[in-house]
């Protein structure tokens, strides 16, 4: 199975990536 880090990890990029969509 995905380790827990890593579901966070990527929950947090594709966050941080929708962030920089929305300010530009």
């Amino acid at each position: 199975g995905i380790s827990p880090d890593v579901v966070t990890y990527t929950t947090v990029m594709k966050a941080l990536i929708r962030g920089r969509k929305f300010d530009q």
